[in-house]
């Protein structure tokens, strides 16, 4: 049995996505009991990185360069991928 891809987009990429009426937006409810202000640059954008850390999230989908900081951050190990690239993924990951 294959388990669901659990990704958390940011707000420009589920807009781009409704917009352009794709199969990508995909919303997860989560419970946040960790702020990890991991973002410093845009504070607003660590609601999402929470989310995919609390969520135990495969990958946070943005375009938003404000994200790049969570590449070098070691804990929590959180995998970044451009709306792009998704969409290059295979069904079967």
């Amino acid at each position: 049995m294959r388990l669901p891809l659990k990704i958390v987009p940011d707000t420009n990429v589920l807009l781009r996505s409704i917009s352009h009426k794709s199969a990508y937006a995909i919303i997860l409810e989560v419970d946040v009991y960790y702020h990890l202000n991991l973002i410093s640059s845009d504070a607003d954008d660590n609601k999402f990185s929470d989310c995919t850390f609390a969520g135990n999230v495969r990958f946070l989908v943005t375009n938003d360069k404000h994200f790049n900081v969570l590449r070098s951050v070691s804990f929590p190990s959180i995998n970044i991928i451009g709306i792009d690239e998704f969409k290059e993924l295979p069904e079967s990951i």
